[in-house]
């Protein structure tokens, strides 16, 4: 009775594990797509730029708006989102 128990268990951690893996990699393409699908339009000087993608996905962000700071002029900013067509 009580292998039963601990096959049954088994079987739901590793579909837990499956289900969290899959949701991490749907995640990551979902954000690598969005990534490559926009630009920011700095607020001071209105320079269009891509930022690192290190600094696109740890930086504080609104809707359409991310807190960057501008390659050109230095500004730190919140920087509109542009559409990257």
């Amino acid at each position: 009775m009580e292998k039963e128990k601990d096959k049954g268990s088994k079987k739901k951690c590793a579909k837990a594990v499956l289900i969290l893996a899959a949701t991490v990699a749907a995640s990551a393409l979902i954000c690598e797509g969005y990534y490559r699908a926009v630009k920011y339009e700095c607020p001071e000087c209105h320079e269009i730029f891509k930022p690192s993608r290190k600094d696109f996905f740890f930086a504080c962000h609104t809707l359409k708006t991310r807190d960057l700071t501008c390659p050109k002029c230095g500004v730190k900013g919140y920087c509109r989102e542009v559409l990257d067509i």
